[in-house]
């Protein structure tokens, strides 16, 4: 019985909601067009330059190797501005 109060609780919220659209003669953001700045690149490979020599991961970290053979690993600026000061 709790269900289907619950179920007609949550129809009558979105019945509500589509006649108020109606009366403002708005439509309903998910059914707007995409916008155009939803097409838009964020980044793009010209924007954001690196060494050829340092390798970037998708998870903000990165790798270099040395002349030695050493691999030197670190964190981009994103996330050490998230974690904050790291000891």
């Amino acid at each position: 019985m709790v269900a289907i109060f619950v179920l007609f609780t949550f129809l009558l919220f979105i019945a509500i909601d589509m006649l108020v659209l109606k009366i403002q003669k708005k439509k309903h953001p998910a059914f707007q067009g995409r916008s155009p700045i939803a097409d838009l690149a964020v980044f793009t490979k010209e924007f954001f330059q690196a060494p050829l020599e340092l390798f970037l991961s998708k998870g903000h970290t990165w790798a270099q190797k040395n002349e030695s053979g050493l691999i030197k690993v670190g964190i981009d600026e994103f996330i050490l501005k998230a974690l904050g000061k790291v000891t």
